[in-house]
């Protein structure tokens, strides 16, 4: 093959048997063997052009100088630079990045285990819904023209995980312009809460009160926990705030002298 990349063998065959043979080449390479192969081969000792004199070993007389075609070493490609959006989360998408490298053709990207996990042609490549089990150290190679291929760059992905969702106590139905309180539980020391809820309701607070409650209170809350950055799935809680009755009218049979009965008479709504 020609090109060849740095690091390949140049394998050189004579296609007459039975003569001499006189090979000659770059940096004063001489062999006499019909096929010769020279390992390991770099750009600044073995590229140029081959010559093959073969030689009649009973007449003595010997051929023109056949050639090789221009032989092409091309240099190994220097490995490219590696990052990623490490550390990541456990359930994030890990996305790694090479820098460009000119005349690229091929990245190809290795996994924890050194097994190849894909190829790309642009220089990033996204590993979705990364799990604990999966970090590590990750690498690539670049392939330019020619099919020659770099050294791998490596760099270190980590993944923490993903804590596990808050419990939350389910709460009695509670009465307008009541208080109710409840609150989330978690093994995890230094977990931060996170609770949203109706009307648009925030909060940090592990438990949480509600005073003087009305009917935008009522709804579900929700509360997941954060640690080390990490965010868990949420549980949830139903509150509900049932109505206070009301009174419409109250009537007495006021006027009353001393000693008269006073009779109230109230008047509910149906």
């Amino acid at each position: 093959p020609n090109p060849l990349c740095e690091g390949a063998t140049l394998n050189l065959a004579a296609n007459v048997a039975g003569l001499l043979y006189t090979w000659s080449g770059p940096n004063g390479f001489v062999s006499h063997a019909q096929d010769t192969s020279i390992l390991n081969v770099n750009e600044t000792q073995h590229q140029g052009i081959y010559t093959l004199i073969v030689t009649n070993p009973n007449t003595g007389c010997s051929s023109l100088a056949g050639s090789t075609p221009f032989v092409d070493v091309i240099p190994t490609p220097e490995p490219p630079s590696i990052s990623s959006n490490s550390p990541l989360c456990e359930g994030e998408d890990l996305i790694l990045t090479a820098s460009v490298v000119t005349g690229s053709t091929l990245y190809t990207w290795y996994g924890p285990t050194g097994a190849i996990i894909g190829t790309s042609a642009t220089p990033t490549f996204t590993v979705p819904a990364i799990t604990v089990s999966q970090a590590g150290n990750y690498s690539v190679t670049v392939t330019v023209g020619g099919g020659c291929v770099s050294q791998k760059a490596t760099t270190t992905v980590v993944v923490k995980p993903k804590p596990a969702s808050p419990t939350i106590d389910p709460v009695s139905p509670v009465c307008e312009r009541g208080t109710i309180t409840f609150c989330g539980h978690t093994p995890v020391t230094g977990a931060v809460y996170n609770w949203t809820g109706p009307n648009g309701f925030e909060s940090n607070a592990n438990c949480i009160t509600l005073t003087n409650v009305t009917a935008a209170n009522a709804g579900w809350y929700f509360a997941s926990i954060t640690v080390d950055g990490c965010i868990s799935n949420k549980d949830s809680v139903l509150v509900t705030v049932n109505p206070a009755p009301t009174v419409d009218t109250v009537f007495s049979n006021s006027p009353l002298c001393e000693h008269q009965t006073l009779l109230l008479t109230v008047v509910v709504p149906a």
